[in-house]
């Protein structure tokens, strides 16, 4: 076995290095951040058998309205959750389910909450009915000090004409240096913290339901569009866009496959892997302009894993029944939990592909799945005004 395994390598060698042989590999790709090796180990699904991973309720607490959004501080101390239609952020204490306080005074509903990976600040989305009134707010953590407020980008969309507005999504970068924002309408904004300025927009052609996802060294945002033309209304199946963030950079890759909306994006610790999920489980119907009758469709798609160096499509996780709405990879990449409109969170192994186990007792629809960094406690919200705190066993 060794006397083989030394004359392939020196094979190898003479010819070329590949993936996989145990030989040196080297790439030429921006993004590539592990090796081949490490990478078909993780998704062969012959790693050794992952232990599902157990949450227990630790405690419920009450918000005002239905809940869109959850937030975990990463130190897992705190929660924060805001509401549909509902003026209020609530912050709730994890250890004990105490109400720390109540964020007041805003106007409209909180589309999206998050806090800086470092801690310090915790942002909030609002949604409205006009751009004008629009506006991310970015709080100093424990306190109601507003560090800045941030208004939508310039951009007019065929949707939006008179300018983009409710806040759809926010994701901080990982230095906690930048915010991703992306606006109903079609637009994304990338603003500097510190400053408040905009430094980076781009218009999109998804009118909502937009997600976005920093890679982990944050040199490339991933957001979702149509990938029909504009004034096509028929399917509109969903892409995925790799860009670079800096100043100046491009669309560096699309990931294409799903059959509609993207609604959850999100990158492995290692930004070897991107997780996306649609808007499975919708009923639509529409006129068909070839045939002039009405079509009725159900989305059937599952939960997608992608290798982000080479774009290619590794892994579906189906299952889900409603749309996915939260991604999150846990446990250094090894699980997925997913969180969707099918009043279900789910965990599962990445590299086998395989559903470990879901989380039940939510009365209606999952909005939303938050996770402290080291994966000890889990929040979730959604369509009944509760948010269910978790804690692992």
């Amino acid at each position: 076995m060794m006397r083989q395994l030394v004359f392939r390598c020196l094979l190898v060698m003479v010819i070329v290095a590949l993936p996989g042989t145990g030989c040196t590999e080297t790439t030429n790709s921006p993004i590539s951040t592990t090796s081949g090796k490490d990478q078909s180990e993780r998704l062969d699904g012959s790693s050794q058998q992952i232990k599902p991973p157990t949450w227990t309720i630790k405690h419920r607490v009450r918000h005002d309205s239905g809940v869109t959004t959850v937030a975990m501080h990463p130190s897992g101390s705190e929660v924060a959750a805001g509401g549909i239609l509902s003026p209020l952020v609530s912050i709730w204490d994890v250890e004990t389910g105490r109400l720390i306080r109540h964020i007041k005074g805003l106007k409209g509903s909180t589309q999206a909450l998050a806090y800086s990976p470092d801690g310090r600040s915790l942002a909030v989305g609002r949604g409205m009915i006009t751009s004008a009134d629009t506006s991310v707010f970015i709080f100093q953590t424990g306190t109601d000090t507003i560090l800045q407020r941030l208004s939508p980008p310039p951009i007019a969309t065929h949707w939006a004409p008179a300018g983009v507005g409710m806040v759809d999504t926010l994701q901080y970068s990982p230095d906690s240096q930048f915010l991703s924002v992306a606006f109903g309408g079609g637009g994304i904004g990338i603003y500097e913290v510190a400053t408040g300025r905009l430094v980076k927009r781009m218009t999109v052609y998804t009118p909502t339901f937009k997600a976005v996802a920093y890679s982990p060294n944050g040199k490339y945002l991933a957001f979702d569009q149509w990938k029909t033309k504009e004034g096509e209304q028929f399917w509109n199946p969903g892409e995925i866009q790799l860009m670079d963030t800096s100043a100046n950079g491009g669309i560096l890759k699309t990931f294409s496959g799903h059959t509609d909306l993207i609604t959850a994006l999100a990158f492995d610790p290692r930004g070897t892997l991107l997780a996306s999920g649609s808007n499975t489980g919708q009923v639509i119907e529409r006129l068909d302009p070839k045939t002039n009758h009405m079509v009725r469709k159900q989305n059937d798609d599952p939960i997608r894993i992608w290798d982000v160096e080479t774009g290619v499509l590794v892994k579906e996780l189906a299952g889900h029944g409603g749309q996915v709405k939260s991604l999150v990879f846990i446990d250094d990449g090894q699980i997925l939990v997913s969180g969707s409109y099918d009043r279900t969170i789910r965990i599962w192994d990445v590299a086998g592909g395989t559903l470990l186990s879901t989380l039940p007792g939510h009365g209606d629809y999952v909005a939303s799945v938050a996770v402290s960094r080291n994966a000890k406690y889990l929040a979730s919200g959604g369509g009944v005004a509760e948010i269910k705190i978790w804690q692992r066993d």
